[in-house]
């Protein structure tokens, strides 16, 4: 879990320079904050009112994989190997974590219905079945039915 108190010290310090960003495990931001001196200020600034809110938000990711993985979901071995190199037509697109992109989606909105989730992960009907039976088991999501009748998954 993040802290905010730690989240806000990095902001003050070393925040031009990402420092908050790279706690938070926002990596990409990170580089960027560090090569533009917090976007020229700006993004700095901003962070200032927006930072409690990421850290929740990041918390809720880190709470959700652990109960989707483990405990020790972070804890993984990456070993790089050399490859046979290919050729550009040749190399297969990686392909996302559902489950991942599907709690993503769910941070930026409570409540999603299939069409939702299918629209924006790419993911069949049946795969996503499996994934949200998965959810609902692991008490990450609740199936609800709105006024309309409309079935949607509740991640709150």
């Amino acid at each position: 879990m993040k802290s905010k108190s730690t989240a806000y010290l990095l902001w003050l310090f070393v925040g031009f320079a990402g420092g908050h960003k790279f706690y938070l495990e926002k990596i990409g931001i990170g580089v960027l904050y560090f090569f533009t001196f917090g976007l020229f200020g700006i993004g700095w600034f901003i962070d200032l009112f927006t930072l409690g809110n990421q850290v929740d938000k990041a918390n809720k990711l880190s709470l959700a994989l652990s109960r989707l993985y483990g405990e020790n979901y972070k804890h993984n071995v990456v070993v790089n190997v050399n490859a046979p190199t290919a050729s550009a037509h040749s190399l297969a697109p990686t392909k996302k974590n559902p489950q991942q992109e599907i709690l993503k989606l769910s941070i930026e909105k409570n409540q999603l219905s299939i069409r939702d989730m299918i629209i924006k992960t790419g993911l069949g009907v049946n795969e996503l079945e499996e994934i949200l039976k998965l959810f609902v088991e692991k008490g990450l999501a609740r199936e609800t039915v709105d006024a309309n009748g409309k079935i949607l998954y509740d991640f709150s």
